[in-house]
């Protein structure tokens, strides 16, 4: 019960934060369905579709910084383990918090702005905290309960599916700076918390753990458009247009006879192609 409240208190936190921030900023939460993947000296879980599945919940929170990058946090908590045989197993749970940039690459470089597909990549720095779970077969578990530093890094994708809802695949892969949370340790090292030997397979290096994670994303807030032209103004090529002012699809002022004067400051607006004019619009008279 009082995990669901904690749950509870931070979707409305997140919530909240997303729907009071500022009108010209783009904000979005997203909630997921998590499974994490463990890798370490037991074997590697990542991408094993035969391992069970160690499922998770996940609130994140994105904030849109410019065309190329948002800031994420993301918390998740639920289910971790391995199974290597019915034997030899460990469940546990685990919550963790991370703090990434995206890097979006319809940035314009990549792929257009508005298009509904986006693809991005990420890097971040965050903690995790590992507990014993009630659940665990065979009794008792053999993950520590222990917090540390984590290190993830992934890819994901995100498909538009209208204005304010998208939904969205990624997947991170984290680091961890720890080698506890499976009862072995590397190194073939005798593991004295437990009183047992390590695992005859095990792995150098400490212990880590994927997420491949699925959601919806809902967007909130009103973007930007200075001029009032309808063109908000990260595609506005000519964002200070005056009031009231007829612009095409890029917020540039409409020249209607292609004399570089736009039609709001042309005093002569059927000048024929490729005649030279004045500030005014108007023809130079040779």
């Amino acid at each position: 019960m009082k995990k669901k409240n904690i749950i509870l208190l931070l979707a409305f936190f997140v919530w909240h934060m997303a729907y009071t921030q500022s009108v010209g900023n783009k904000n979005a939460l997203g909630i997921n369905f998590v499974k994490n993947e463990y890798n370490g000296d037991y074997g590697n879980g990542l991408y094993d579709f035969s391992q069970p599945v160690y499922s998770a919940f996940s609130l994140s929170y994105s904030k849109y910084l410019s065309k190329s990058f948002d800031l994420n946090l993301l918390f998740t908590t639920g289910n971790y383990g391995y199974r290597e045989s019915s034997a030899v197993q460990f469940v546990g749970s685990k919550s963790d918090f991370s703090l990434s940039a995206h890097y979006k690459l319809n940035n314009g470089y990549f792929f257009a702005e508005e298009s509904k597909l986006s693809p991005f990549i990420s890097v971040g720095l965050g903690f995790a905290s590992y507990a014993y779970s009630n659940d665990a077969q065979p009794y008792p578990t053999i993950i520590l309960d222990k917090s540390d530093f984590i290190i993830p890094f992934g890819f994901g994708l995100k498909y538009q599916l209208n204005k304010n809802i998208a939904i969205q695949y990624q997947y991170k892969f984290n680091i961890t700076n720890s080698d506890v949370h499976d009862q072995n340790i590397s190194g073939g090292i005798t593991n004295t918390y437990f009183g047992s030997d390590a695992h005859p397979n095990f792995k150098a290096g400490n212990d880590m753990y994927g997420q491949q994670i699925i959601g919806f994303v809902f967007s909130f807030g009103k973007e930007r458009d200075s001029d009032k032209d309808g063109v908000l103004d990260k595609f506005d090529l000519s964002p200070k247009t005056p009031l009231n002012v007829m612009v095409d699809e890029d917020g540039i002022p409409v020249d209607s006879d292609h004399d570089g004067v736009p039609n709001y400051l042309d005093k002569c607006e059927n000048t024929p192609s490729r005649t030279k004019v004045d500030a005014s619009g108007c023809s130079i008279e040779k």
